[in-house]
């Protein structure tokens, strides 16, 4: 799972994101936590997750 920044974080925990960024996500402190390059942006269900961040939904593969 992953989310893409669509609002700027500028006061991320470790680190801010920018618009365009991809956050992947990582259990931190025992929750879960958007990550950019190692480094924790925001807790899964912060305002931040909610109104920055959307999902990027995976698209379903092909069958041949």
């Amino acid at each position: 799972m992953s989310y893409r920044v669509i609002k700027d974080i500028p006061n991320g925990i470790e680190v801010r994101a920018k618009v365009g960024d991809i956050l992947t996500v990582a259990i931190r402190g025992g929750k879960p936590t958007l990550i950019k390059n190692r480094k924790a942006v925001c807790e899964i269900g912060s305002t931040y997750e909610k109104k920055y961040c959307e999902e990027i939904k995976d698209k379903p593969k092909a069958v041949l």
